[in-house]
């Protein structure tokens, strides 16, 4: 293909001394405005264009900002490109697998997201700041009008960030994420497929059946959502805050396939014990609870390929478990609050301060995730913020109570000091 071509201009102190530099390595070089040189790889000089570059127009500002022009490099190399993905499949054909596993299923996904991206894809921006306490990354893929990538992964109406009000304030992992619930189920339809060769072949139509009813559900789930997740040595706990198109009808499903012999009895094969606890009301809000416990031993015969485990190890993991989730197994909360579908795996005390927050909207989403939603600008399709310390700490910390006593000192411990 033809050799690169670049120009780079940079901010100098001395415009002739750059210009002399320049062409010593063998670059042209040409003033520009005050005191800026654009500098081209190539041997004929550059030349300043007559108007702004198409793919310059409106970059993101950043101190590092990179725009691809996607559509323009793809179409070079797409010979190239289409030639490595059909070495990857054949490739994947001589594994000892063959297509056991729903290894061709999982594949044809791929290979399929991959091609919507070669064909959809028109433009990448990719932006880095760092302001000393944290490194942002944003990426915005511009897909091409009328793709399949664009009828995909565009954006839904409304905003997630509303939802952000109602996380925990001091937890280390926060994530905001749109999405249109049917068309993820689809996507994910392949890896289900693969699930499924993994169960005994008795209980496969189970899941199955239970997969259709979580995608009824899905229909009746909004398109924004928020989650945020906290680690200690008290183990994990776990917020879902979704909009939803018809919250009432969404739990009576949920309701509905919990008690469906489907489920009961998947859930028994599978090792998992889940109780219905009675509803409670709080503030006029009716809340259901869930108690879910793990054998570990019956957990393992469900996947013969795991092979088995020693007593020892089987009573190990138990006790890990009962350090994550506590002894008498993860609670969960579920309700309706304002039309929303929030979902809380912790004590009532937490469920308590999310309902608050949920029903009174008072906090602003920029407050609870410390200026980070500002920086991200628009309305993000998908958001995560990371405070490494804390987050660090906390799994430090459960890995030491999940350990024994002779190994929990060699665990490392984070430092103290601010966020990062």
């Amino acid at each position: 293909g033809p050799a690169p071509d670049m120009t780079m201009v940079m901010a100098v102190s001395d415009v002739s001394k750059a210009e002399e530099q320049a062409k010593a390595v063998g670059l042209s070089a040409l003033p520009s405005a005050g005191t800026y040189v654009a500098m081209r790889m190539a041997e004929e000089p550059a030349v300043r264009p007559e108007k702004v570059c198409a793919i310059a127009s409106n970059i993101a500002a950043g101190d590092v900002a990179i725009r691809i022009d996607l559509a323009a490099l793809i179409a070079e190399h797409r010979e190239m490109v289409d030639g490595m993905i059909a070495q990857m499949d054949d490739m994947m054909k001589e594994l000892p697998t063959g297509g056991a596993m729903g290894v061709d299923q999982v594949m044809g996904s791929m290979k399929k997201s991959m091609k919507d991206f070669l064909d959809g894809g028109q433009m990448l921006d990719l932006v880095l700041d760092v302001d000393g306490t944290m490194v942002s990354i944003n990426a915005l893929v511009t897909a091409k009008d009328g793709s399949e990538l664009m009828k995909t992964w565009q954006v839904p109406a409304g905003d997630n960030r509303k939802l952000a009000a109602a996380l925990p304030a001091d937890w280390p992992v926060a994530m905001l994420m749109s999405f249109n619930m049917k068309k993820l189920y689809a996507w994910l339809e392949p890896f289900m497929d693969s699930f499924y060769e993994m169960l005994p072949e008795a209980s496969r139509p189970k899941m199955q059946a239970l997969w259709a009813k979580a995608i009824a559900l899905g229909e009746d789930m909004g398109d924004h959502h928020a989650f945020a997740y906290d680690f200690s040595s008290e183990g994990m706990r776990f917020v879902s805050i979704s909009e939803a198109k018809d919250a009432d009808k969404y739990f009576e499903g949920y309701d509905a396939m919990l008690a469906s012999p489907e489920y009961t009895e998947l859930m028994a094969e599978l090792g998992i014990e889940v109780a219905v606890l009675p509803n409670t009301e709080v503030a006029g809000v009716d809340i259901r609870h869930y108690r879910m416990k793990f054998d570990i031993e019956k957990m393992m015969k469900m996947n013969p390929q795991a092979g088995s485990m020693p007593p020892e190890a089987i009573e190990m993991m138990n006790g890990m478990f009962d350090k994550l989730f506590g002894k008498d197994g993860m609670v969960g909360h579920a309700a309706n609050v304002n039309g929303k579908i929030v979902m809380v795996f912790g004590n009532e005390a937490l469920l308590h301060s999310v309902l608050r927050k949920v029903t009174s909207g008072t906090v602003t989403p920029e407050s609870i995730l410390d200026g980070s939603l500002a920086l991200a600008g628009g309305k993000p399709q998908f958001f995560i913020r990371l405070e490494l310390r804390a987050l660090l700490t906390g799994l430090f910390d459960m890995a030491r109570t999940m350990m024994p006593p002779e190994m929990a000192g060699d665990m490392p411990t984070m430092p103290a000091g601010g966020p990062i």
